[in-house]
């Protein structure tokens, strides 16, 4: 096979650069890596030709297979999908990923699931090139990206940020052109037409809240990472503080608590409160695991002390904890296959201004909650 070469100085993970060409390859029709049935070569050959290992190459096969672009299977090998291939005919669309970083890519399990959602749902309307526009926490980068993006001839934009970039995504050219903004409902860039897509942060705290108080729970804490910086993270603080009121809970009794890990300071508050605190909810996931170790390692136990939930999902991490936590499950994939959809409509010549649309969420109640201790 002909060498292909890769950019081995690139930000862009190798496995990434190898799924992209792969994809190409398919969706372009020139399918030189695959014959008139569709069968590719062997990895070991199709490896040797990216000058990488089977490994990378695996990671890169798992992306496409995500996206339906390929099928394997043991003993048969790997098939591009020709129904796919076939229907391939809009084009390439360049699709900007604001505010997304690599980092985040590899190692933040909500940002990735949902990326690869939105990947796996545009690749198959589309040829896509996708364009990841780094500087999620930096004011400055972000402000510089912004200014980049109409020289950039994007057809699409995907766009999540924090609360302090709000003012510089107002000024921007964003609302011009096809776009949706991840994880957030915020009024502000609502009312400014914006089109947001969020999971339904309020149901889920009411769903949690409600679980706890069927326990007996009255002495609830909120525990989130400081400093505040996600929309998320607030917009969870701010529902549960309502929904504290609307559900006739004394406020004094369940107070929101923002601390960084390891949270000394939060246990603190947790073990010292009058009356009792005698049950804990995580802003996310990992802040529920973060404040469940730090309150065993005060010898609490987890629920029979403290009960504590949480808010996402990872099954691929549940297995790891123990007790194993109560949370709201938050449907990712559906929010990025939703996006994708929007981002699709707006480039096909449909007008979508001021969108605002909740994905649903359900309770799932496991081991880390029991009645409250007396």
């Amino acid at each position: 096979m002909q060498q292909i070469e890769l950019e081995k100085k690139s930000f862009l993970p190798i496995y990434r650069q190898v799924a992209s060409y792969l994809r190409d390859d398919i969706l372009s029709g020139k399918k030189t890596l695959s014959d008139d049935n569709g069968k590719m070569p062997s990895e070991q050959k199709v490896a040797k030709a990216f000058n990488i290992n089977r490994v990378t190459l695996r990671k890169a096969l798992s992306i496409l297979e995500k996206e339906g672009l390929i099928t394997r299977s043991t003993g048969k090998g790997t098939y591009v999908v020709q129904e796919i291939a076939n229907n391939a005919t809009i084009g390439t669309k360049r699709i900007g990923f604001l505010g997304f970083t690599f980092e985040e890519l590899e190692f933040n399990l909500h940002t990735s699931q949902v990326f690869h959602s939105v990947e796996h749902s545009l690749a198959k309307m589309f040829r896509v090139e996708n364009i990841v526009l780094n500087g999620p926490e930096s004011v400055e980068l972000f402000e510089a990206r912004l200014r980049e993006i109409p020289q950039m001839q994007l057809d699409g934009l995907l766009v999540s940020l924090t609360v302090e970039q709000f003012p510089l995504l107002l000024k921007s050219s964003v609302l011009t052109m096809p776009h949706v903004v991840l994880n957030n409902h915020s009024n502000v860039l609502k009312e400014a037409g914006f089109n947001l897509l969020d999971v339904d942060n309020d149901r889920g705290i009411r769903l949690l809240l409600d679980h706890l108080r069927s326990l007996g729970h009255k002495a609830i804490a909120f525990v989130s990472m400081g400093p505040v910086i996600r929309h998320d993270t607030l917009a969870r603080q701010e529902s549960f503080q309502r929904a504290v009121v609307d559900m006739g809970l004394n406020p004094d009794e369940c107070p929101p608590i923002i601390d960084e890990p390891p949270y000394e300071a939060a246990v603190e508050h947790i073990l010292t409160s009058k009356p009792r605190i005698t049950a804990v909810m995580g802003s996310g996931y990992f802040v529920a695991g973060d404040i469940m170790n730090a309150l065993k390692s005060r010898a609490c136990r987890i629920p029979e002390d403290i009960s504590i939930t949480g808010f996402d999902y990872y099954p691929q991490v549940s297995r790891l904890i123990r007790p194993t936590i109560t949370t709201v499950r938050t449907q990712l994939d559906t929010m990025g296959a939703r996006a994708a959809e929007i981002l699709c409509q707006q480039m096909l010549g449909k007008q979508i201004t001021g969108l605002h649309e909740l994905i649903d969420v359900e309770l799932l109640v496991q081991r880390s909650t029991a009645a409250a201790s007396q």
